[in-house]
């Protein structure tokens, strides 16, 4: 299970957050807890979507949306990586690790101390699509209610046929 806590300064991870923008190379482990971690530049050299989301426990729209997410997930694991990020200091990391274990999240889950504020994230649910060239191509503002639409979202950014596009939300 990867219940992490990331690094606090997320100036060096992301040169403006915005779309279109590239994600920096990143400095050694991004995130961590008990052992675990979370590098984000690892992920994005093993999959071609790499998908941060951010979340907090009590948001009833992100509650809404996990399933449809982890769904899709569940169908697409080989190809696209899942960070989900929870900026809320209110959260504790053991109250994190209860609402993964409640709603049998599989992806990794981890505790945001800044990458929400680079992302410039005012809503929440918010999923960033960091394509494998570490492209920020897709920003969504709220939440995905339905796995067809994480499907299609998906499939885009998979495959040899791949053709890298900003999509604005």
């Amino acid at each position: 299970m990867r219940i992490a806590m990331l690094a606090s300064e997320a100036a060096p991870y992301v040169k403006t957050g915005g779309l279109g923008d590239v994600m920096q190379a990143l400095p050694g482990e991004l995130a961590k807890e008990k052992g675990n971690e979370v590098v984000l530049s690892e992920v994005l050299s093993q999959k071609e979507l790499v998908v941060l989301n951010f979340w907090y426990t009590t948001c009833s729209w992100c509650i809404e949306e996990f399933p449809y997410m982890e769904s899709a997930y569940q169908t697409y694991k080989e190809d696209i990586g899942i960070v989900a990020l929870n900026p809320y200091t209110s959260d504790s990391i053991e109250s994190i690790r209860l609402f993964k274990d409640q709603y049998g999240l599989t992806f990794d889950v981890a505790r945001d101390v800044g990458l929400s504020t680079a992302f410039g994230v005012t809503a929440y649910p918010t999923s960033v699509m960091v394509d494998r060239y570490g492209t920020i191509c897709l920003i969504v503002n709220g939440a995905i209610t339905g796995e067809k639409y994480f499907n299609v979202i998906f499939e885009h950014f998979i495959g040899a046929d791949y053709k890298q596009m900003l999509i604005n939300n």
